[in-house]
C-alpha cells in the first residue's frame, strides 16, 4: 500500500471519528444528557478543552440549533440561546498544518458562551497560557471565531482561526495553524 494511500485512509478515519464526536455533543446538547463522554482526536495528547464538558453544562438549552460544513469540509454545529443573545456552543473540526515539522492533523474545536450583537455579528477570541505537557512539550493555543447570525437565526456564517504553538526542551519551535476556516450553518 502506497503512503499516499494510507495517508487518505488515516484522514477518512479522522473526518469519521469527528462527525461522530461532533454528533455526540449535538445529541447530548439537544438532549441534556450531561453524560455524554465523547473522546476526540487531538494532536499530542493537548486537551484544548472538552466537548463533554460544554455539551453538559449547554444542557436545557431550548434555542436554535443550526449545522453545516466548513471551507475545509468538516462539519459543524452551533446552539443559540432561545432568544438568540447568545451562542451556547458551536463546534467545528479542523485541518491543522505545521511549519516547521510539516505535520498535518485534524482536530475538533468549541466555543461557548459568545454574546451575539443586536446586528447578529459575534466575536470570540482567546490566547491561552502556556501548557505543560507530561512529556515536556509546552502547548500554546490561540482562538478565534467571528461570525454573523441572520434575523431570523436560521443561518450562522463567519470565519474560525486556531493556532498552536508546540516547544519542546533542545528542539526548535512549531508553529501550526487551521489558517482561515469558513463556515455556514443552517436551520
Amino acid at each position: 500500500m502506497s503512503t499516499e494511500t494510507e495517508t487518505r485512509g488515516a484522514r477518512r478515519w479522522v473526518r469519521r471519528a469527528l462527525t461522530a464526536v461532533l454528533a455526540v455533543v449535538a445529541s447530548a446538547v439537544a438532549t441534556g444528557s450531561a453524560d455524554a463522554r465523547p473522546t476526540s482526536p487531538r494532536h499530542r495528547t493537548a486537551p484544548i478543552s472538552s466537548l463533554a464538558s460544554i455539551a453538559g453544562a449547554s444542557s436545557g438549552q431550548s434555542g436554535p440549533m443550526l449545522g453545516g460544513f466548513t471551507s475545509q469540509g468538516w462539519p459543524g454545529f452551533f446552539r443559540l440561546s432561545p432568544n438568540g443573545r447568545m451562542l451556547v456552543i458551536g463546534a467545528i473540526g479542523v485541518d491543522m498544518s505545521c511549519q516547521r515539522s510539516g505535520d498535518q492533523f485534524s482536530m475538533a474545536d468549541e466555543w461557548s458562551g459568545v454574546r451575539i450583537a443586536s446586528g447578529g455579528r459575534l466575536h470570540a477570541s482567546l490566547a491561552g497560557p502556556p501548557r505543560l505537557l507530561s512529556d515536556g512539550t509546552t502547548v500554546s493555543v490561540s482562538d478565534s471565531i467571528a461570525a454573523v447570525v441572520n434575523r431570523a437565526h436560521t443561518r450562522l456564517s463567519g470565519t474560525w482561526q486556531l493556532h498552536a504553538t508546540f516547544a519542546q526542551p533542545g528542539q526548535p519551535v512549531d508553529h501550526c495553524s487551521s489558517g482561515t476556516v469558513r463556515f455556514t450553518a443552517t436551520r
